[in-house]
């Protein structure tokens, strides 16, 4: 029955000679039973000539096949063209013995969940060391105290007892002398008329000793005040502190 309408399908004009190898592979294939070939040959003859019952062997060899999927769409294709009444009852009759041949089916399993893959762990930034903080340079400070020179107050010092002490000898050399000449009078008329000079002149060199010995003390003060300005310390800044050297 099956061949029997497979041939009335097929009974329709010539077909090129292409079209017509692969209809009688088809056929051969369908009589032996090898419906998954046949469907191929009669699809190759579908294309090379579109001849709309080749759809109806289509469909059959694949329902003969186990494909009831493919088998119902090349039904309702065939059906579309409204090319031969017959056939389309045929086809509709096969369509719902298809339908209920996959209704009892079990559902094909579901296929394998997708593992996602593992990421890998997004590392760390790296942790920097953190730089120690540079050590200054050792500054040195300019040794305080102004030079001798410009250090005013030791020069007034040293210069006004320098005077003084010029001074307090000369007065002190004038009075030895006017003192000298009374002592050295030849005659009572002279030793007169040196004595008053002498007396002064005692005074004189007394004053003398006096300016003398403040210049000396006031040039002392001068040295002692250079000593002290030009003494001033050396200070050095270092990482860990302030060195501190006092130099004379």
């Amino acid at each position: 029955m099956r061949t029997l309408l497979l041939l009335i399908a097929l009974a329709s004009p010539a077909f090129a000679d292409g079209a017509a190898d692969h209809i009688a592979a088809g056929k051969r294939a369908f009589t032996e039973q090898r419906y998954a070939e046949a469907a191929a040959e009669f699809r190759a003859a579908y294309d090379l000539q579109p001849d709309p019952k080749l759809l109806y062997s289509i469909a059959q060899a694949q329902r003969l096949a186990g494909d009831c999927a493919g088998a119902i769409a090349s039904y309702e294709a065939f059906i579309a063209t409204k090319t031969d009444a017959k056939l389309s009852d045929f086809s509709k009759e096969n369509i719902a013995r298809c339908k209920e041949q996959l209704a009892k089916e079990p559902p094909p399993p579901a296929p394998p969940p997708v593992e996602k893959p593992i990421e890998p762990a997004t590392p760390l930034p790296p942790v920097e060391k953190p730089i120690a903080p540079a050590m200054p340079a050792p500054v040195e400070q300019p040794p305080g105290g102004a030079p001798w020179y410009r250090d005013y107050v030791g020069d007034a010092l040293l210069g006004t007892g320098a005077a003084a002490i010029v001074v307090g000898s000369v007065v002190w050399l004038g009075g030895r002398s006017a003192a000298s000449a009374a002592n050295d009078a030849t005659d009572y008329a002279t030793f007169v008329a040196k004595r008053d000079a002498a007396s002064s002149a005692v005074t004189k060199q007394a004053v003398g000793i006096g300016v003398g010995l403040a210049g000396v003390a006031l040039a002392i003060g001068g040295i002692v005040h250079f000593t002290i300005a030009g003494g001033r310390g050396e200070v050095h800044a270092t990482g860990t502190g302030v060195a501190a050297r006092v130099r004379f």
